[in-house]
């Protein structure tokens, strides 16, 4: 009866921790930001890749500005049930909660016939794969900003 406890303890503890289900955005008031990035949910590492949380939005400027080379990602997410208000010679006007966030990074390649790995000189936003990740294993990441709407 112990050692059948024991595995189902063990197992239930197993369960618990292998949360397979994605954790929403969250939203932070100016007075409780968190310490780390992960808080937010906006990325998400697995599997080597990060991925971009549900109805967090890539998005591309009409003109890139330069960044030593370096890749952007940008994103925008906003509450459900908003949407940003446009008109032509002003800014969007985001809804209150609304996060975009650009994450600046480097692609590697290998040189060809050495183990020499270098940076891959860039001057554009970042090209999410077929499965909207960008593999960590090709990638350096540098810096994530968040502007937020409060």
């Amino acid at each position: 009866m112990h050692l059948y406890r024991t595995t189902l303890l063990s197992l239930l503890l197993l369960i618990a921790s292998c949360d397979s289900a994605k954790k929403p955005v969250a939203y932070f008031g100016p007075e409780d930001i968190p310490r780390e990035l992960s808080q937010w949910n906006l990325l998400l590492v697995d599997d080597g890749h990060l991925h971009l949380n549900d109805r967090v939005t890539p998005y591309d400027l009409n003109t890139p500005l330069f960044s030593d080379y370096a890749l952007k990602l940008r994103t925008v997410w906003m509450p459900q049930g908003t949407s940003a208000e446009y008109k032509r010679d002003i800014e969007f006007d985001f809804p209150v909660g609304t996060i975009i966030s650009k994450t600046f990074h480097y692609r590697f390649a290998n040189d060809e016939g050495t183990d020499a790995v270098r940076v891959v000189k860039a001057d554009r936003e970042a090209t999410l794969d077929e499965n909207g990740a960008l593999d960590l294993d090709e990638h350096f990441l540098v810096e994530t900003r968040l502007l937020i709407r409060y």
